[in-house]
Order: C-alpha cells, then structure tokens, then sequence
C-alpha cells in the first residue's frame, strides 16, 4: 500500500513539474513575442515619421525631426523599452548584467574601451572626412536614434532571446541565436528609413555591422558602452550619405 501510494505522489510530482515547464515555456514565449510588438512599434514609426517622409534627406525638415527623434526613439525606442527591461527585470527575475546594466567601474572601463575601438575602426573604414567637427555633430546627431536602436534590437531583443533559449540550447547556443536575431533585426529595421538606408544591398551590409555590434554587446556586455562602440559604425553610413547628398558642408560649422 505504501509502495503504491509513493508510486502515485511521485506521478503527481512529475505532473506538476511537467506543468510549470510548459508554463515557463508559455511565459517565454509571451515575453518574446511582447519584445518583438515593440520592435515591431518602434519601426513603424521609423517609417511613419522618417523612412516615409524622407526625414533624414531634409535638413530644412525640422518639426519632422524633431517628431521622429522624440516620439519614435526618446519615447518608443527609450522611455518604453527601459520601462519593459525594468518589468523583466522584476518580474522575470532576469539579471540586470543580462540587459547590460552594469557597475560604474566597469561600465567606465567599457566606455573607454568602446570609443577607443569605434575611433578605430572608423578611421580604418576611410570615411569622406576627418574633421573633428563633423565627426562630433554626426555623433550628436545620430546619438538618439544610436541609443534607440541598441536598447530595442540588443538590450531587449538580444537579452530576451537569449534568455528564452537558453533553457534549450544552452550558453553558447544561445548567444548564437540572439547575435542573429539582434543583427537580423537591426538590418531589417532599415527598411522603415529613407534611402539610401532601406535598399536590399544596404539591409545586407547593416546586418553585418549588427553582427559587429552583437558580438560587442555579448562579449562586453555593457549597454552604455555598446552605444559609444555603434554609434561611431552608424555615423560612417550618416557620413556617407550626407556626402552623396550634398549636404556633408552643413556639418562643418560647430
């Protein structure tokens, strides 16, 4: 009687554990599927008020980018998405290091780090210029949408995936998957803006540079210092476009 009656508790036991395993996959799933909405959000408004409205093209067009910069990437690609990190951060019991929220120290240490090697490979790309003055209002410029971008496509969608994958392909396989779910993201996302951004070869090109930054985040993994590291990769492309637009002359005044 014993016997049976510890047969069936052990039955039970696997029941409920079978249970909360399919409730944790439900969970995760629900939590990636809400990080893509917000991926999925923040381009559409990419497109709404930059890619359709040839937003960046026009530096005249200041009410549209001034539109484009506050509600797409301070409150969509910003304000929202560190509001949803912060959630899952509390509720999912995700550690904070996982978004890349580190300590002063090392986030200090990263910084330097992330600008010394962004300098670098800027300069070792050839860019059209390299004036100082252009160079920092470029950065300014494309610092906002630079830190939008890092916390939707890496801090959320790269942590999220991940975290949700991690359960079944391990460590290493889940860095894997996130480096491409982040890069391929990011490239896609650049569909949205105006040209030459949204062009299939350009797509193409911006994944790799995704795959760069991806490989930075994940490696350093420090939020703060992913952004200085990318932000100089984005300004090259800024750079370059401003000169096959003509308007590289505006950038020189300080």
């Amino acid at each position: 009687m014993e016997t049976i009656t510890k047969v069936n508790e052990q039955k039970e036991e696997n029941i409920e554990e079978e249970y909360h395993v399919v409730i944790s996959k439900y969970d995760s799933l629900k939590t990636f599927f809400k990080a893509l909405a917000i991926f999925a959000v923040w381009m559409a408004f990419t497109f709404l008020l930059e890619g359709m409205l040839l937003t960046l093209q026009r530096p005249e067009a200041v009410i549209n980018r001034l539109l484009y910069t506050v509600i797409t990437n301070i409150i969509i690609g910003t304000v929202i998405a560190l509001y949803f990190v912060r959630y899952n951060h509390q509720q999912e019991n995700i550690d904070r290091k996982k978004f890349g929220f580190r300590r002063p120290t090392y986030t200090v240490l990263a910084v330097v780090f992330g600008f010394i090697l962004g300098l670098i490979l800027y300069i070792v790309q050839n860019p059209p210029t390299l004036n100082p003055i252009v160079i920092v209002n470029a950065y300014a410029q494309v610092l906002v949408v630079t830190i939008a971008e890092i916390i939707i496509c890496w801090v959320i969608m790269g942590s999220i995936t991940e975290h949700v994958s991690k359960g079944r392909f391990g460590d290493k396989g889940s860095k894997i998957i996130a480096v491409l779910v982040s890069s391929i993201l990011f490239g896609i996302y650049h569909f949205a803006h105006s040209p030459p951004f949204n062009t299939v070869n350009m797509v193409l090109l911006l994944t790799v540079i995704g795959i760069i930054t991806s490989v930075f985040y994940f490696t350093v993994r420090d939020v703060y210092a992913t952004i200085v590291f990318h932000n100089f990769l984005g300004i090259f492309g800024v750079i370059n476009a401003l000169q096959a637009s003509g308007n590289l002359k505006i950038y020189t005044a300080p």
